[in-house]
C-alpha cells in the first residue's frame, strides 16, 4: 500500500553553501556545508575563530549514505565523538594547541574533494582594528555590554519594531561579510527574526524562523537555546488557537527543561498557565480538559519569582494577574479578589495594557459576585481610557464586559446594542493585523463576542438573527485567512513595503500607549491636553496600514451572507457563553430551510456517535427528510465529526440525502461559472496522475476517469499530465482554461493554518495553498484524490488547506480526503463517480451514490471523503 501523502514533507533539505556564513575557506569546487559551535569570538579580518579554554568544538556535517567524514588538523586525523543527528552527523573534537586550521572532508561515491576548513586560534583579546562579529550579535540581540537595556529583545517588548528591523538588517549585513557564522550567531538571528515576525502578525515566518533556530541547536546539541526556541514556538501556536499542539509542547518542555534559574522557571510556568487561560477564554469542554491546572502552575511560578530577589517585579505582577483570571475561570471570585489585592500591592511601573487588563479583571470579579452595577461603572472607565488611547483591545474588553453586565441587569436590548458595536469593531480590526499589547486576548475575546451575541439572540427568541450572527463570525475568520495568504505571496518589494507599514503602525501604537499612560490624565479623570494630537497620530498610522491593505486588494467589506437554498436544509453549530462570561460547554444547533430556523441547545461532552446524532440530527429529522440536500456548517471540534457517517433513521445520514460541507462564503468572494455546453473552446477536463512516479495505482485511476469522461455528451476536451509531464508551469497554464481538475497523487497538509499544504508535482515541484489562492482561474469542479487534501488545521473555526483554498479561489465543488488515501483502491470510487455524474451542474447526488456503493467494500475508507462547496 502506498499512501498519497507519505512521501511528502519527509525529506531533509541540505542548505546551500550560501546559507552558511562564517569561518570557512572553501578552495575546491562543491563546498561542504558544515555547522560548528564552541568558539568564544569570530574575528575579522580573517576570519579567525577564537576557542574556549577547553578548546572543544562541535561540528555538524550532512552525511549521505555510503560516505564517511574525516576531521584533520596538521595532516593528522582527529579522534571525535560521533553522533547521528538528522540527515547528518555531529562530531565533538578537542582541538590540539598547535592547530591553526581544522579541515573537514567527506569521503565516498560522488563526494569528490568535498572539503571545509576553519581557521582557529587560542583565546585572546581582539587586536586593534579586529571586529568580533559574534560579540556584536550577542550584544545587539541580548542587550549586554555597551548595549545594556537597548537590546533587540527589550525593543521588541516595547514594540519598537522599526528599530528592531533596522538593527536585524544591520546584523544580517555584518553576517554576510564573512563566509560562515558559528551556530550560536545563526541561532540568535533566526530566533529574533522569529520574535519580530510574531509581533508583526506574520505567524508563518515566525514559526519558520523558530523552526530554523531549533534545527540549528539540534545540529550542534545546544539544549538550552533549543528549549528557549521551543517555548517561544509553543506560545505562537497557542496564539494561533492550536491549543492541543501548544499543550503538548509545554508538557514536553516541562520534562526536558535545562538548568534554569528560579526566575526563568517561573517565567516558563507563567507562560504555560497563560496558554491554558487563553484557551479557556474561548474554548469548551474536552478541548481544555486535559490541560494542566493553571492555578497550580501559577502558584509554582509565583513561588519561583519570590525566591529570587533579582527577578523583575513585573514578572511577579503578571503572574498574580494571571492567577486572578485562573480563579475566575474556576468559579472562585473570592480567591480572585485576594490575588488582585496581592498584585496591586506590588510597586511596579504600569503600562496602559496592564492597566486596562487590571480594570477588566476587577470588573469580572464584580460580575462573578453578581454586582453588575459596579462592573458596569468599571467598564465605562475602561472604555473611556481605551477610546482616548485608541486601544482596540481595551475597547473590545469594555464592550464585551458591558454586555455581560447589561445581561445581568436584565437589559437585553442594551446588551445586544453593545455587542453590535463590538461586532463593528471586529469587522474593522479583524482585517488588520492586531499589533499591540493585548493581541492574544483580543483574539480570544473575538469568539466571546460571537458566543454571547448568539446566546442573547436565542434568549430573545430571535433564532434567525442568532444564526446570522454565528454565520457572520465564521465568515470573518475565513476572510482573515484569505488576506493572510495573499500577504504571504507578496513580491519581495511589496513584502518590504507591507512590513514597513506594519512596523510603523506598531511603533506608533506603542508610543501612543506609553504617552497616554505616563501623562496619567486619563486615569485621574483630568482633561488630556494632548488627546487630539495623539488621536491624529493614531489615525494617520491606521490610514497608512489601511492603504497597505488596500494595495493588496483586501476582501470587500460585504455584510451579505449567501442565501439559504430553498431546496436545502442548512445545519450550523455554535458554542454559547455562560451568563457570567466565559465558555459554558453548551452549544446550539441550527436548522434553516424554507420554513424558517429551529434550534436545539445541547452539551458537547461525548464522542459517542449515537449521542451526537441525537443532538445534531434527530431534532431536525423532518427538515432533513423534506430537503433535497443537507448543507453542514461545522464549528470547532465538530469539524472533526464525519456528519455524513453519523447514524440516522437506521442508516447513515448520507443514505438519506446528499451531504455537502459549506464554507459559507459571502457573495463577494465570487465563483467560477460553468461554461455553457457548445460554447467555443468547449468544457475542459485536466487530469494529473502520479507526478513523482511513486503511485502506480493513480495511473489506473486516471485511465478509468479519462474513459468515463470520454463517454459524456456533450463531449469534453481532456488534457493529461502524467508523471514527469506534471510540471508546475504546464499545470498553471492548463488550469487557466480548465472546468474540471482531477488530481491523483501525493498531498500534504502542514504549516500555519494549513498554509504550507501542497500537491506534489514532478521534479519535487509543488502547487501550494498560496498558489491556489492566486490562480487567475479556478476550475469549477476539483477532485483531489490524495492524502490530507481536505484536512484543515486545529483551530476553533475553518482554516486553510487545499480543498478550502480551491473553494476560496472560486471552485464550486471540491471532493477531498481528510485522511490518507491508498492509491490501489481509490480508482473504483472515482470511476463510478464520473460515470454517474456526467459533468452536470450538481455533483452531490452522484457523489452520494458513488460513496455509498464504495462503502460496501471499504467500510472505513469511505468516511474520509467529503464534498465541499462555498
Amino acid at each position: 500500500m502506498t499512501l498519497r501523502g507519505s512521501l511528502v514533507g519527509c525529506a531533509f533539505t541540505i542548505l546551500a553553501a550560501a546559507s552558511f556564513s562564517g569561518c570557512i575557506h572553501d578552495s575546491v569546487p562543491g563546498p561542504l556545508a558544515v555547522e560548528f559551535a564552541g568558539r568564544t569570538a569570530t574575528l575579522l579580518p580573517g576570519p579567525t575563530c577564537l576557542l574556549l579554554a577547553n578548546r572543544q568544538l562541535t561540528f555538524w556535517v550532512p552525511k549521505p549514505a555510503d560516505t564517511s567524514i574525516e576531521i584533520r588538523t596538521g595532516g593528522r586525523v582527529l579522534t571525535a565523538k560521533e553522533t547521528p543527528s538528522g540527515a547528518g552527523v555531529r562530531f565533538v573534537v578537542e582541538v590540539p594547541k598547535s592547530s591553526e586550521q581544522i579541515e573537514v572532508g567527506r569521503i565516498g561515491p560522488g563526494s569528490g574533494r568535498a572539503r571545509w576548513s576553519l581557521a582557529v586560534s587560542a583565546m585572546r583579546k581582539p587586536r586593534p582594528r579586529e571586529l568580533d562579529v559574534q560579540g556584536e550579535i550577542d550584544q545587539a540581540t541580548q542587550g549586554s555590554g555597551k548595549h545594556e537595556g537597548q537590546g533587540i529583545y527589550t525593543k521588541i517588548q516595547h514594540l519598537e519594531l522599526v528599530q528592531v528591523r533596522a538593527k536585524l538588517d544591520e546584523l544580517e549585513n555584518l553576517a554576510q561579510s564573512i563566509t560562515q557564522l558559528p551556530a550560536e550567531s545563526r541561532y540568535l538571528l533566526a530566533f529574533y527574526r522569529g520574535m519580530l515576525a510574531d509581533k508583526e502578525g506574520d505567524f508563518r515566518t515566525a514559526l519558520s524562523e523558530l523552526d530554523r533556530a531549533i534545527e540549528i541547536t539540534e545540529h550542534v546539541e545546544d539544549p538550552k537555546n533549543r528549549w528557549n526556541a521551543r517555548q517561544k514556538r509553543a506560545l505562537v501556536l497557542a496564539n494561533l488557537g492550536r491549543s492541543n499542539e501548544a499543550e503538548e509542547a509545554f508538557a514536553l518542555l516541562a520534562k526536558s527543561s535545562p538548568d534554569l534559574t528560579a526566575c526563568q522557571r517561573g517565567g516558563f510556568l507563567n507562560n504555560w498557565a497563560w496558554r491554558t487561560l487563553l484557551a479557556r477564554e474561548s474554548e469548551t469542554g474536552r478541548e481544555v480538559a486535559a490541560a494542566e491546572d493553571p492555578v497550580i502552575l501559577l502558584d509554582q511560578a509565583i513561588e519561583n519569582f519570590r525566591s529570587e530577589p533579582k527577578c523583575p517585579p513585573r514578572q511577579l505582577f503578571n503572574a498574580r494577574l494571571n492567577l486572578v483570571l485562573a480563579h475566575l475561570q474556576s468559579g472562585q471570585p473570592e480567591a480572585a479578589d485576594q490575588a488582585l489585592v496581592a498584585a496591586r500591592a506590588l510597586k511596579i511601573e504600569r503600562t496602559l495594557y496592564l492597566t486596562l487588563w487590571e480594570l477588566d479583571l476587577e470588573a469580572r470579579i464584580d460580575l462573578a459576585r453578581r454586582r453588575p452595577k459596579q462592573a458596569l461603572a468599571i467598564y465605562r472607565k475602561l472604555n473611556q481610557i481605551a477610546t482616548a488611547a485608541g486601544s482596540p483591545d481595551g475597547r473590545l474588553r469594555a464592550a464585551l464586559g458591558t454586555a455581560y453586565a447589561s445581561d445581568q441587569l436584565g437589559d437585553l436590548v442594551g446588551a445586544l446594542a453593545t455587542l453590535e458595536q463590538a461586532d463593528a469593531l471586529l469587522d474593522g480590526q479583524s482585517l488588520e493585523v492586531p499589533l499591540y499589547d493585548g493581541r492574544e486576548t483580543f483574539v480570544s475575546q473575538r469568539e466571546g463576542v460571537s458566543n454571547l451575541k448568539v446566546r442573547l439572540l436565542i434568549d430573545a427568541g430571535r433564532n434567525a438573527d442568532a444564526l446570522e450572527a454565528a454565520r457572520w463570525a465564521r465568515s470573518r475568520v475565513l476572510r482573515q485567512f484569505d488576506l493572510s495568504e495573499r500577504l504571504a505571496n507578496l513580491s519581495d518589494q511589496d513584502s518590504q513595503e507591507w512590513r514597513k507599514a506594519v512596523s510603523n503602525y506598531a511603533e506608533t501604537r506603542g508610543e501612543i500607549d506609553r504617552e497616554t499612560y505616563n501623562e496619567g490624565g486619563l486615569l485621574s479623570g483630568e482633561v488630556d491636553p494632548n488627546r487630539a494630537e495623539r488621536k491624529k497620530k493614531a489615525h494617520e498610522a491606521e490610514e497608512a496600514l489601511g492603504h497597505a491593505l488596500d494595495h493588496l486588494g483586501r476582501p470587500a467589506d460585504d455584510r451579505r451572507l449567501a442565501p439559504i437554498d430553498p431546496a436545502e436544509v442548512l445545519l450550523a453549530f455554535h458554542p454559547l457563553s455562560r451568563p457570567a462570561g466565559g465558555s459554558s460547554g453548551e452549544w446550539v444547533a441550527f436548522a434553516a430551510d424554507r420554513t424558517g430556523v429551529t434550534i436545539n441547545r445541547f452539551s458537547l461532552g461525548t464522542t459517542d456517535l449515537g449521542v451526537l446524532s441525537r443532538n445534531l440530527l434527530v431534532p431536525f429529522r423532518n427538515q432533513i427528510l423534506a430537503a433535497r440536500r443537507v448543507r453542514i456548517l461545522p464549528y470547532g471540534e465538530l469539524r472533526n465529526v464525519d456528519f455524513h457517517a453519523l447514524p440516522f433513521e437506521g442508516e447513515v445520514l448520507l443514505a438519506a440525502k446528499p451531504i455537502v460541507y459549506g464554507l459559507d462564503l459571502s457573495p463577494a468572494f465570487g465563483a467560477t461559472p460553468l461554461r455553457p455546453a457548445g460554447e467555443a473552446g468547449e468544457r475542459r477536463a485536466l487530469i494529473v496522475a502520479n507526478p513523482d512516479g511513486t503511485l502506480p495505482g493513480t495511473v489506473v485511476e486516471a485511465d478509468r476517469v479519462t474513459s468515463a469522461i470520454r463517454s459524456w455528451a456533450p463531449s469534453w476536451r481532456i488534457d493529461r499530465l502524467d508523471g514527469p509531464a506534471a510540471q508546475a508551469k504546464k499545470l498553471s497554464e492548463l488550469l487557466r482554461t480548465a472546468d474540471l481538475l482531477h488530481f491523483a497523487g501525493h498531498g500534504r497538509f502542514g504549516g500555519v493554518g494549513g498554509s504550507d499544504s501542497s500537491l506534489l508535482l514532478a521534479d519535487d515541484q509543488h502547487l501550494t495553498v498560496g498558489g491556489v489562492l492566486t490562480l487567475p482561474h479556478a476550475p469549477r469542479v476539483v477532485i483531489l484524490s490524495g492524502c490530507e487534501t481536505g484536512q484543515t488545521p486545529e483551530a476553533r473555526v475553518e482554516g486553510l488547506g487545499l480543498a478550502n483554498a480551491f473553494v476560496l479561489a472560486g471552485s464550486r465543488s471540491v471532493v477531498a480526503s481528510v485522511g490518507n488515501v491508498d492509491d490501489r483502491i481509490a480508482a473504483s470510487l472515482f470511476a463510478d463517480l464520473y460515470q454517474r455524474w456526467q459533468g452536470g451542474a450538481d455533483l452531490s447526488p452522484a457523489f452520494q451514490q458513488a460513496l455509498l456503493t464504495w462503502r460496501r467494500s471499504h467500510p472505513e475508507e469511505w468516511k474520509k471523503f467529503r464534498l465541499l462547496e462555498p
